[in-house]
């Protein structure tokens, strides 16, 4: 290897102990001139060999490890670990072919996310390295899902900062758009080159059927707040519910949830386009009541910088939830944000609810799915907090 990183002399435990991210403030030299995403080692101060990963000076994590051992990395190693990653998650085909194939740092692939919506595959190469080997990674794909069709949906703010040219689009032969996917009995509209993420959340799709047991007896009034394409929201209409409010500031994402509510012919919806906060102010002022509300804001942090900010902001969401929630009604809430904590969430919920004066019952304390799996060592691979509180008398 010509090009080599010689960390600093004192050495984050965090790296030793398994996390890949090398950041620009624990280097000591670089040897060499690497381009974005070339291979490079990683060495202690004391020339110690530590990993091997790819490099991209121009971001803060200035390199990223992909193997501690001594292997190549090439078209081959990158086809071991994806079949490492398929095979993990082998049993939820038996359940779904809708799922998350390859979750980045969790299967040693850091910055290359893969999503499976049956038929369509949809890549996110968030990396210079991860889109230096795009074609092989393709290829790879491509051996094991034949018939599959491709598309590129990887982050564009996340290349421009590795000052990358993105190639995002239909990978050779394009499906029409949107296509369907099935989801336990539910059915999606999905669109990669126009929807969130990788076309849909699909980190959040279990967590719903889990909040459909909510709706038995029958007849609930349920708030589906942040709805997007209304997985919540649908979902407890199909187990239910007598009426589903589907709040969004996104006319974008309601239109996508009524053509939702179309594909399953389901009734009982109304739509409001707005800001969150307001809406719920708005009709807590009016006296208006839910026996179910559901919180699935996106992240309101991406980094520890701003965690005060965001706490505020999860606070104020769920304290209009709760004021407006019926006694023994359930508050659905869920952070997408990796800064936050779940011990931070869970005193936040406490202050919340100490604030309107509730007593609430945790029901359910979740995350994220199977296919989203986490790994101790490191974090930022546990992302998602789901919480179902009871509100009691």
């Amino acid at each position: 290897m010509d090009t080599r990183i010689i960390l600093k002399r004192l050495l984050s435990p965090r790296i030793t102990n398994g996390h890949p991210w090398i950041y620009d403030n624990e280097i000591e030299k670089i040897e060499g001139e690497p381009t974005p995403g070339e291979i490079v080692d990683v060495l202690s101060s004391s020339r110690q060999w530590l990993g091997r990963g790819y490099a991209n000076t121009h971001s803060k994590i200035v390199a990223r490890l992909l193997t501690r051992k001594y292997e190549t990395i090439d078209a081959e190693f990158f086809c071991r670990r994806i079949d490492e990653a398929i095979n993990h998650r082998r049993f939820l085909f038996q359940k779904s072919c809708v799922c998350r194939l390859v979750f980045g740092e969790a299967d040693d692939l850091s910055g290359l996310v893969i999503d499976r919506f049956e038929d369509v595959i949809v890549f996110q190469f968030n990396t210079a390295g991860m889109h230096r080997f795009r074609n092989e990674i393709i290829n790879c794909i491509r051996e094991r899902f034949p018939e599959a069709f491709f598309y590129d949906k990887s982050d564009l703010n996340a290349l421009m900062k590795e000052q990358v040219t993105p190639l995002n689009g239909w990978i050779g032969r394009a499906c029409p758009e949107p296509f369907e996917i099935s989801y336990h009995g539910l059915r999606f509209a999905v669109s990669p080159s126009e929807g969130q993420k990788t076309g849909i959340y699909i980190d959040q799709l279990e967590n719903a059927v889990i909040a459909a047991s909510l709706c038995s007896p029958s007849g609930k009034t349920v708030w589906d707040v942040f709805s997007n394409s209304g997985n919540f929201g649908l979902r407890l209409l199909q187990n239910g519910a007598k009426s589903v409010a589907f709040i969004d500031q996104s006319g974008t994402a309601l239109s996508d949830c009524q053509e939702n509510l179309r594909l399953n012919a389901l009734t009982g919806a109304s739509f409001h386009e707005g800001n969150a906060f307001d809406i719920l102010r708005s009709w807590e002022e009016r006296g208006e009541k839910a026996d179910i509300i559901v919180l699935d804001p996106p992240s309101f942090t991406k980094s520890r910088s701003s965690k005060g900010n965001a706490l505020r902001g999860y606070k104020e969401i769920n304290l209009r939830a709760l004021k407006s929630l019926n006694p023994r009604g359930f508050l659905v809430s869920a952070s997408c944000s990796q800064a936050i904590s779940r011990q931070e969430f869970e005193m936040m919920m406490y202050a919340a609810a100490t604030d309107v004066g509730s007593r609430l019952r945790l029901a359910y304390r979740g995350g994220q799915p199977a296919d989203h799996p986490v790994v101790l060592n490191i974090f930022e691979t546990d992302y998602l907090k789901f919480y179902i509180f009871e509100k009691l008398p």
